[in-house]
């Protein structure tokens, strides 16, 4: 049994230390991402590295709508008020949206 707990150990010292050394390395390259997402959409090939794909941004747009509705006021109405509740403002209508989302920038390590 303690010589579980010693491989769990060096496991988990193994996985900071590696942890340890990603997470300036992950910091750096998500400063590099941002700077090419600022080229616009564009491959870049270096031979026998690999591959970098910058796609263009989704941007956020209309995608429908959707009912809402004011939950305090519904219990104030009668069944016969019911038609009137969107020319009292107890409902509308509000616009739905898409979420936007940055480029995507795809590395591919060459085999």
């Amino acid at each position: 049994m303690e010589q579980n707990l010693k491989v769990q150990d060096s496991l988990v010292d193994e996985l900071l230390a590696i942890e340890a050394k990603l997470v300036p390395l992950e910091a750096r390259k998500e400063e590099l991402k941002e700077a090419l997402r600022g080229f616009g959409a564009k491959a870049y090939t270096v031979d026998g590295v690999g591959t970098v794909q910058v796609s263009e941004p989704a941007i956020s747009k209309k995608t429908g709508t959707k009912l809402e509705v004011d939950q305090t006021q519904l219990p104030k109405l009668s069944k016969a008020t019911f038609d009137e509740v969107f020319e009292k403002g107890f409902t509308f209508y509000a616009d739905v949206m898409s979420r936007a989302a940055k480029s995507r920038v795809e590395i591919k390590l060459a085999a």
